[in-house]
């Protein structure tokens, strides 16, 4: 949960960069701080995994 809110809080940082910027008309800062709040917006979120062990199939006819 603490991860999910990291990356909140840096994705709306970029994002409010990126509209300051914006604002004062300095567009090569302003379109780092947009590609930056992409990247993060688009960063996949680590989850718990399942895992299932499948047992290996058996013949139940015997070969030489």
């Amino acid at each position: 949960m603490m991860t999910l809110i990291g990356i909140l809080a840096v994705a709306a940082f970029c994002l409010a960069v990126g509209i300051r910027d914006l604002r004062r008309k300095d567009y090569l800062w302003s379109a780092l701080a947009f590609a930056s709040f992409v990247v993060v917006a688009l960063m996949p979120i680590p989850t718990h995994a399942v895992k299932f062990d499948i047992p290996a199939q058996t013949s139940s006819t015997s070969r030489p």
